[in-house]
């Protein structure tokens, strides 16, 4: 009898051993479970924990409170950078407007005086052939007028070579047949002056 009673405080031991394990185990599933939902939880937030093994093991009541903390400080930070990034990317409109405003302001003043160099370059021109006109007109008028003046002593060129060539007589024959080549030699002048 004292085997059957020590096999059956071995069997009870064993059974109570055998329930404190799946006890255990049982623990150890629902921690595992509860550190994996908290694990899901935190990710979003993961920057902003300090110690993360330490929150994974807190009681239900310090996790609810902690994560509360974080996510009010997360929300916090992330709508601050919201607002800074709302107000980078105004300045940054702001600031193109602003260099597109002068880009286009520049090129305004560009054409201006573009337009105004081109005008007064016409002008220049303009100015220029005028004068040019009118100086070869003036120049043509002048010379015309020196062609008159020309043509008058030219006239009177003809008449003098006509005067000497009558104007003398010779007594000698050797005189005369000079004078009557000299007469020849006028004539032929007189032909060349003609034709021009």
């Amino acid at each position: 009898m004292n085997t059957t009673k020590k096999q059956e405080e071995q069997r009870k031991e064993n059974e109570r051993l055998r329930k404190e394990a799946e006890e255990r185990e049982k623990l150890e599933a629902e921690q595992r479970q509860k550190q994996e939902k908290r694990s899901h939880e935190m990710k979003p937030y993961i920057v902003f924990i300090r110690d993360y093994n330490d929150m994974l093991n807190l009681s239900d009541g310090d996790y609810a409170k902690e994560l509360g903390d974080i996510k009010k400080a997360a929300n916090e930070y992330w709508e601050h950078e919201r607002k800074e990034k709302e107000q980078r990317e105004k300045e940054e409109k702001e600031r193109i407007a602003r260099e597109n405003k002068a880009r286009l302001e520049r090129e305004r003043i560009a054409k201006e005086e573009k337009l105004k160099r081109e005008k007064l370059e016409a002008e220049l021109r303009k100015k220029q052939e005028t004068e040019e006109r009118e100086r070869k007109e003036s120049e043509a008028k002048r010379q015309a007028e020196l062609n008159k003046g020309d043509a008058a002593k030219v006239k009177d060129l003809i008449a003098d070579l006509i005067e000497i060539k009558n104007k003398y007589v010779f007594e000698s024959s050797k005189n005369r047949k000079m004078y009557k080549v000299v007469g020849v030699l006028i004539d032929k002048v007189i032909g060349y002056i003609e034709k021009k």
